[in-house]
Protein backbone atom coordinates (compact mmCIF):
# COMPACT_ATOMS: atom_id res chain seq x y z
CA UNK A 1 0.00 0.00 0.00
CA UNK A 2 1.29 3.40 -0.68
CA UNK A 3 -0.03 6.62 -0.09
CA UNK A 4 0.08 9.82 -2.95
CA UNK A 5 -1.48 13.12 -3.00
CA UNK A 6 -1.63 12.90 -6.77
CA UNK A 7 -1.32 10.28 -9.50
CA UNK A 8 1.77 10.25 -11.78
CA UNK A 9 -0.11 12.94 -14.00
CA UNK A 10 -1.12 14.71 -11.48
CA UNK A 11 -4.80 14.09 -12.01
CA UNK A 12 -7.16 11.76 -10.22
CA UNK A 13 -8.76 8.88 -12.70
CA UNK A 14 -12.12 9.99 -13.98
CA UNK A 15 -13.88 6.67 -13.57
CA UNK A 16 -14.44 6.24 -9.89
CA UNK A 17 -17.12 4.12 -7.54
CA UNK A 18 -18.43 6.07 -4.73
CA UNK A 19 -17.74 3.55 -2.05
CA UNK A 20 -19.31 5.82 0.88
CA UNK A 21 -19.79 9.34 1.79
CA UNK A 22 -18.30 10.18 5.00
CA UNK A 23 -17.91 13.51 7.61
CA UNK A 24 -16.42 16.05 5.07
CA UNK A 25 -16.00 14.31 1.60
CA UNK A 26 -16.58 10.64 0.30
CA UNK A 27 -14.36 7.68 -0.48
CA UNK A 28 -14.08 6.67 -3.85
CA UNK A 29 -12.64 3.23 -5.72
CA UNK A 30 -11.04 2.92 -8.85
CA UNK A 31 -8.52 1.36 -10.91
CA UNK A 32 -5.67 2.44 -12.97
CA UNK A 33 -2.52 1.17 -14.77
CA UNK A 34 -3.19 -2.15 -13.06
CA UNK A 35 -3.06 -0.53 -9.12
CA UNK A 36 -6.52 -0.73 -7.37
CA UNK A 37 -7.22 2.71 -6.04
CA UNK A 38 -9.02 4.51 -2.73
CA UNK A 39 -9.58 7.82 -3.26
CA UNK A 40 -10.18 10.09 -0.38
CA UNK A 41 -11.74 13.17 -1.17
CA UNK A 42 -12.39 15.44 2.03
CA UNK A 43 -12.44 19.03 -0.93
CA UNK A 44 -15.95 19.96 0.56
CA UNK A 45 -14.08 20.58 3.60
CA UNK A 46 -12.70 23.70 2.09
CA UNK A 47 -16.05 25.62 2.11
CA UNK A 48 -16.07 25.07 5.69
CA UNK A 49 -12.54 25.96 6.30
CA UNK A 50 -10.66 29.71 6.26
CA UNK A 51 -8.61 30.47 3.06
CA UNK A 52 -5.41 30.40 5.11
CA UNK A 53 -6.13 27.26 6.90
CA UNK A 54 -6.23 25.67 3.32
CA UNK A 55 -2.73 26.61 2.14
CA UNK A 56 -0.47 23.79 2.74
CA UNK A 57 -3.54 21.01 3.15
CA UNK A 58 -3.95 18.06 0.69
CA UNK A 59 -7.30 17.47 0.91
CA UNK A 60 -7.47 14.36 -1.71
CA UNK A 61 -5.47 11.77 -1.09
CA UNK A 62 -4.82 9.04 -2.75
CA UNK A 63 -3.97 4.96 -1.63
CA UNK A 64 -2.56 2.77 -4.03
CA UNK A 65 -3.18 -1.27 -3.88
CA UNK A 66 -1.51 -3.95 -5.89
CA UNK A 67 -4.50 -6.22 -5.65
CA UNK A 68 -8.40 -6.15 -4.96
CA UNK A 69 -8.32 -7.95 -1.87
CA UNK A 70 -5.83 -5.59 -0.03
CA UNK A 71 -7.90 -2.99 -1.21
CA UNK A 72 -10.96 -4.44 0.37
CA UNK A 73 -9.22 -5.21 3.64
CA UNK A 74 -8.19 -1.63 3.63
CA UNK A 75 -11.72 -0.06 3.07
CA UNK A 76 -13.70 -2.48 5.42
CA UNK A 77 -11.01 -2.19 8.35
CA UNK A 78 -10.77 2.44 7.91
CA UNK A 79 -14.54 2.94 7.04
CA UNK A 80 -16.60 -0.15 7.26
CA UNK A 81 -19.18 -1.85 4.63
CA UNK A 82 -19.84 0.11 1.56
CA UNK A 83 -23.26 2.45 1.48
Amino acid sequence: MSVDNKQKNGQLPSQRVLYRGSEGGSIYTSENDGKFLVIIDESSMSALLPVDDLEGTELVDVVEFGSESERSEYLMSCFGPAH
